[in-house]
């Protein structure tokens, strides 16, 4: 099943991962650049191929709300996650 992306009025965080519907659900009102990173973080923890648009884990593009259209990938920080050893 492929993920979607929508944009719901009632949401926990800004951003969230729904496996049930396997989509990324956007509050309404979220910053669109907020959202657009948010949603990348998301699809590259699913393991999401990279591209110049968002991509599912099969490699289709995954279509835009209205809320993210006319948003560059590029707009995206790249973010650097690094493990820390703790109690040593």
């Amino acid at each position: 099943m492929c993920i979607r992306i929508r944009v719901v009025d009632v949401c926990p965080r800004p951003v969230a991962w729904d496996p049930d519907e396997q989509a990324v659900i956007i509050r309404r009102g979220t910053h669109p650049p907020t959202a657009l990173t948010e949603t990348h973080l998301i699809l590259r923890d699913l393991d999401a191929p990279p591209g110049p648009v968002l991509l599912c884990h099969c490699g289709e593009p995954i279509p835009l709300p209205p809320l993210l259209a006319g948003l560059e990938l590029t707009e995206v920080p790249v973010v650097t996650i690094r493990a820390v050893a703790h109690g040593a």
